[in-house]
């Protein structure tokens, strides 16, 4: 079953059509050994959410809900906070849909935190964007965030759901170098992420090499800081 599989395989399994239950973590009583799947899983989560396939979303996202506010990483928080919120929101549940936006905005006002909104892409633009113009949230930052949407779609990039994104004056990340990006974002080597893909060490360092280019950045604290810097992680 797919629940034993990573959740990159079940992105692809996703994309072929091939996809039949929800990719939910087979444990998540140790989560350091499961860590760095983490982003992986939020991506698949998104993925269900374009598909319409909310339960599953719902299901997924309230499973790693727990696990992300124990490891204490914001962003990976705010993501998950806003997904909840925009397929509660997609379930009429006007309530609890503006707490979990509510609280998404709360973590991410204090830093100016804006890359996990974007890359939810349009329903959370269009969630944030109808409860800040009627009132139901009253945020500061629920408007910088708008104005980050509309500069991003002046600038001519799409916005969109699971889209890697294109670094500005570069060439787009494939679907994989996007992967292995998160991955070096959560401290992998080029033998964990080759263990990850079930690639050859020569084929992920290669990847990462390209990651580099694309990004014009010579270190791996440059790629990660390139790649925040451009909402990719």
């Amino acid at each position: 079953q797919l629940r034993q599989e990573k959740p990159w395989a079940a992105i692809a399994a996703l994309e072929q059509g091939g996809f039949s239950t929800a990719a939910i973590p087979p444990s998540l009583e140790d989560p350091g050994e499961k860590w760095h799947a983490i982003p992986g899983y939020l991506l698949l989560a998104r993925a269900l959410l374009l598909e319409n396939r909310m339960a599953e979303a719902m299901q997924l996202v309230e499973t790693l809900l727990p696990v992300i506010a124990a490891s204490q990483d914001v962003n990976l928080l705010i993501e998950a906070h806003l997904l909840l919120a925009v397929l509660l929101d997609k379930r009429n549940n006007a309530r609890h849909a503006r707490e979990s936006i509510l609280k998404a905005l709360g973590l991410a006002e204090p830093s100016g935190i804006l890359s996990p909104f974007l890359n939810i892409g349009n329903p959370a633009y269009e969630f944030i964007r109808r409860e800040v113009l009627s009132g139901g949230v009253k945020s500061d930052h629920g408007q910088k965030i708008l104005a980050a949407f509309a500069g991003q779609t002046r600038k001519g990039r799409a916005v969109s759901l699971a889209e890697p994104g294109r670094p500005s004056g570069r060439e787009r990340l494939t679907r994989q170098e996007a992967q292995i990006l998160h991955f070096l974002a959560q401290g992998l080597s080029s033998t964990e992420v080759a263990g990850e893909l079930v690639i050859a060490v020569s084929t992920a360092r290669s990847y990462i090499k390209s990651i580099h280019r694309k990004l014009n950045a010579h270190s791996r604290e440059e790629v990660i800081a390139r790649g925040k810097q451009l909402g990719l992680i």
